[in-house]
């Protein structure tokens, strides 16, 4: 896997890493998103934002957290210990305005598993855009984070969001 540095100019890198995950792993991720997109169960509303349908820590995710910690230490750093993972598939209205992130997400993996459009990452005012397989390392509480602006009838983005903390962090996990 090569590492490329977007932005070093912050106390946490900035790195994408293309074909991130192997063709299984995005295989299976694939049909968990299938059988999510086509379910009216309400447990995947995700009622804060339009436009998007998520889950936490799903088994598959775990295992690629597990699978990928010792990537994710290298590209920081520093010891790590698993925090919480995220499925979230975005549609028609989907957005994500300006954060950081709570305590528990300060080692992000952002990675594009599926689109059929840009859909521009904005991290500390620079744009930054994912094909899929890409990931994107960065830290969800030191970088403000978003997109630009609202997908549009049709358009759809599929990511998954792993997250890390510091190995003797203490506060809440989820």
């Amino acid at each position: 896997m090569k590492q490329e540095i977007l932005d070093d100019s912050h106390e946490i890198n900035i790195s994408k890493i293309p074909d991130f995950l192997s063709d299984n792993l995005m295989s299976e991720l694939k049909e968990v998103i299938s059988y999510i997109e086509s379910s009216d169960d309400p447990m995947f509303k995700d009622n804060r934002f339009d436009g998007r349908k998520m889950t936490v820590d799903p088994q598959i995710l775990k295992k690629i957290q597990f699978l990928y910690q010792e990537k994710a230490e290298e590209v920081f750093g520093i010891k790590l210990k698993p925090s919480f993972t995220i499925l979230a598939m975005y549609s028609e209205k989907g957005n994500m305005y300006d954060h950081y992130d709570r305590d528990m997400c300060k080692y992000m993996i952002n990675i594009s598993i599926d689109s059929n459009c840009e859909w521009g990452l904005k991290i500390n005012d620079k744009i930054y855009n994912l094909n899929n397989n890409e990931a994107i390392f960065m830290s969800g509480t030191y970088h403000q984070h978003g997109r630009v602006g609202e997908l549009n009838k049709g358009q759809f983005v599929h990511n998954v969001f792993i997250y890390y903390v510091e190995e003797d962090f203490s506060g809440p996990l989820w």
